[in-house]
């Protein structure tokens, strides 16, 4: 059924001209800016979910794969204050003169704080799935035993 005297049928998209422009409209929606097609995933990407090494990803080396989670170096990083913190504490409160009750509070708030940021990144970073996953695991273990045992300090001089 045609609906102008010129010949254009009433159904574009049933003529290979007027489809061919709109596969044409599709094709630019699936750019971006830059002209370049836009990123589906499956054929960029290898099974565990990062990109796939190419010529100049491979060149990086380990030191590429060391910094690309930094939210798990961080967990761990916080995680070692949270130690070194711990320990301070445990030296300085053993001493003969002992720990007033404002320096105890101090660590108590001190390591509650260190030990959520830490478990916090611990668990961001781990559901981010990138490698390697030990930093974020060291600071997820790290954080909730110092959560753990903050909480439990704390409900003790609550109790007595």
């Amino acid at each position: 059924m045609r609906d102008e005297p010129s010949g254009t049928p009433a159904h574009p998209d049933r003529s290979g001209a007027a489809g061919a422009g709109r596969a044409a409209d599709r094709g630019a929606r699936d750019r971006d800016v830059s002209g370049r097609a836009a990123d589906r995933g499956a054929r960029d990407r290898d099974v565990s979910g990062r990109a796939a090494a190419g010529p100049e990803t491979a060149a990086l080396g380990e030191a590429a794969e060391r910094r690309s989670d930094a939210v798990a170096w961080t967990a761990f990083a916080v995680a070692v204050a949270l130690t070194v913190w711990q320990a301070v504490y445990a030296y300085s409160a053993g001493a003969p003169g002992g720990a007033d009750e404002t320096y105890t509070a101090v660590n108590r708030f001190v390591s509650l704080i260190l030990s959520l940021v830490a478990a916090v990144l611990g668990v961001v970073s781990l559901a981010q799935r990138r490698h390697p996953m030990w930093p974020a695991l060291a600071g997820l273990a790290i954080g909730l035993n110092g959560f753990i045992v903050s909480v439990t300090a704390w409900l003790g001089g609550v109790a007595v």
